[in-house]
């Protein structure tokens, strides 16, 4: 079981604090698959806690949370982390940002991939200029996170066999940005209904598309083997599909953003996942209740499944 921060602040992770100097929060965790006999999984990891930040305008504030889960896998090969709270010039220039990686199952290093990744992401963004818009600042924070990912492929003699999703998401006084590729997601929790903000980069958007055309049926398009493999993720030349927001998203008080892997979207119905915010204003007991209801399904296949938020207060 590993935690890592990089950064000013205090990382908290059953009842043992540490604390290292570098930069950023970064968390991800490793335990052993279970044996067949075992009908219940672990139980839930605890997560790093973080302190309430206060931001423009005054009467708003930012409420982190997170929660993750190896779930039936060998290893977890999900990364995310927080931008420093503490570290003003980049809150008010920057503004305050999550992160979150999913690597890549089906190839080789993905623990290594989502944690370089979420490194880069954070390092890349908080060096943003004045001059240079929140949009702008992520895309060229992506494009160095995937040249990262592709350098690591040709240090270990890998290209084309190391990969990740990646996905940020940034407050900026009261205005939303964000930034994906892959089939990570990031949802926005308002008055009750949640609303999925990104596009998931996979070949299931394709089959819809012929379903749409009449080439496929609804049946095959939900049963084809490949519906499930991204179209685009970090680890390859040149990602061409990204999907960004490039005006901005305006806030409103008590919205919750949240960034998730498919170990929760592929697991949770968005009316299960409804059902946990409904009543539940601590933002980290509502990640940790998510994350239970996730393992509180016993699947035998369930993947890494990790959930980062910021509720604006």
């Amino acid at each position: 079981m590993m935690l890592h921060m990089w950064g000013i602040g205090l990382m908290i992770f059953a009842g043992v604090a540490a604390s290292f100097a570098c930069g950023w929060i970064i968390s991800t965790r490793q335990k052993q698959r279970p044996k067949k006999s075992v009908t219940m999984l672990k139980p839930l990891d605890r997560s790093v806690d973080l302190q309430t930040v206060i931001l423009q305008p005054p009467q708003f504030h930012i409420q982190p949370g997170n929660a993750q889960h190896v779930g039936r896998r060998q290893e977890q090969q999900d990364a995310f982390g927080f931008s420093d709270f503490n570290d003003i010039s980049v809150v008010q220039t920057a503004g305050i940002f999550v992160t979150l990686a999913d690597g890549m199952g089906g190839l080789a290093k993905g623990s290594e991939a989502s944690n370089l990744a979420v490194k880069v992401m954070l390092q890349q963004y908080a060096a943003h200029s004045e001059n240079e818009s929140v949009p702008q600042a992520l895309l060229r924070s992506l494009q160095a996170a995937n040249e990262a990912v592709c350098q690591l492929a040709v240090q270990s003699n890998m290209e084309y066999n190391i990969g990740t999703t990646l996905m940020t998401a940034v407050i900026r006084e009261d205005q939303l940005y964000w930034i994906s590729v892959g089939d990570s997601r990031i949802y926005l929790y308002r008055e009750g209904y949640l609303t999925q903000l990104t596009e998931d980069h996979n070949y299931a958007r394709k089959l819809q598309e012929e379903v749409i055309q009449g080439k496929l049926t609804r049946e095959e398009a939900l049963t084809h083997p490949e519906r499930n493999t991204l179209t685009s993720y970090l680890g390859i030349p040149k990602v061409e599909e990204v999907d960004q927001n490039w005006t901005s998203y305006p806030l409103r008080h008590g919205d919750v953003i949240m960034l998730c892997s498919d170990g929760l979207h592929g697991t949770l119905s968005e009316q299960e996942m409804v059902s946990c915010f409904a009543g539940h204003s601590d933002i980290q007991l509502l990640t940790e209740m998510l994350v239970h209801k996730v393992l509180s399904k016993n699947s035998d296949n369930q993947d890494n499944v990790t959930v980062a938020m910021l509720a604006y207060k």
